[in-house]
C-alpha cells in the first residue's frame, strides 16, 4: 500500500470517527426543539416525576417550600463526576434547611449502572434516573452539568451550566439565605 494510500484510508478513518461522535453527541442528545419553550430564571419549574435509584417516584411538587438544586448529570462526564463531591458536601451543610438536592442522572446505562456508581461513591443526596431523557429536554439542558436552583415557590431562580464548586462558603451562604 503507497504512502498516499494509507494517507487516504487514514482520513477516512477520521471522517467515520467524527460522524460516530456527532451522532453520539447530537443524535442521542437532541436539543429542544423549540428553545423558546425552554424554562429559565423567573419561570415555574415545570413538573415532572422520575423515579430514585431505589424505584421510589417523586415529583418535582413534592418538594414546594423547599430550594431545589436541581443538576443534570451522567456518570460518563467527568465535570459532572468532578462537582459531586462538593454537592454532597453542600448536601449534608444544608440538612436542617428547606433545601434538596436532585441528581438526575440522564445517563442511557441501566438504573443499577447509575446506583453501583452512587453507592461507591456514596453520595447520600437522591438520585433520580431519567432515562428517556425527556425532563432534561423539556428543561432544556444541551450540556452537562446543568443545575437549576427553584425557590420555595416552585419558580426558577437561577439556570447555570458546567461544574461548580458547590460547597464554598460563599455559595453555601447564598443558599443559606435563600432557604430562610
Amino acid at each position: 500500500m503507497s504512502i498516499k494510500s494509507k494517507v487516504i484510508t487514514g482520513a477516512g478513518i477520521l471522517i467515520f470517527a467524527i460522524v460516530i461522535i456527532f451522532s453520539v453527541v447530537f443524535i442521542d442528545n437532541p436539543p429542544p426543539a423549540n428553545s423558546a419553550g425552554v424554562p429559565d430564571k423567573g419561570t415555574v419549574a415545570p413538573d415532572f416525576a422520575l423515579a430514585t435509584m431505589d424505584g421510589k417516584t417523586v415529583r418535582l411538587s413534592d418538594y414546594r417550600g423547599q430550594i431545589v438544586f436541581l443538576n443534570f448529570w451522567a456518570t460518563w462526564c467527568p465535570p459532572c463526576r468532578n462537582e459531586m463531591p462538593a454537592m454532597e458536601k453542600l448536601h449534608k451543610v444544608m440538612q436542617g434547611y428547606d433545601f434538596v438536592i436532585l441528581a438526575v442522572s440522564i445517563d442511557q446505562a441501566t438504573t443499577y449502572h447509575v446506583k453501583s456508581f452512587v453507592n461507591k461513591k456514596r453520595y447520600s443526596f437522591p438520585v433520580l434516573h431519567d432515562v428517556t431523557k425527556e425532563v432534561a429536554a423539556n428543561y432544556g439542558v444541551s450540556g452537562i452539568p446543568t443545575t437549576l436552583i427553584v425557590d420555595k415557590g416552585g419558580v426558577i431562580v437561577s439556570r447555570l451550566i458546567g461544574g461548580r464548586a458547590w460547597d464554598s462558603d460563599k455559595i453555601v451562604d447564598y443558599f443559606k439565605e435563600l432557604a430562610k
